[in-house]
């Protein structure tokens, strides 16, 4: 599925998960990168996001988790 995003946003969201040489983008174009994808797949089915031990959760990807989370707040 990460093909079908923006090339910046692609990129960002390969290079945190270290499969791609790219510099590591901030935690806000990752987090519109998996925003992307969550709605793209939520579009033809429902889906529940569950962050399971969110206390082990390192910063960067609190914030990323975060800003998923206020963005979703409220969707249908």
């Amino acid at each position: 599925m990460a093909e079908r995003l923006p090339l910046r946003q692609r990129t960002a969201l390969l290079s945190a998960f270290g499969t791609t040489d790219a510099d590591p983008a901030g935690p806000f174009l990752i987090g519109l990168a998996a925003l992307e994808l969550i709605c793209d797949a939520a579009a033809t089915s429902p889906m529940l996001l569950i962050a399971d031990d969110g206390q082990w959760l390192d910063e960067s990807s609190g914030d990323v988790l975060g800003f998923v989370a206020r963005r979703l707040d409220g969707m249908e």
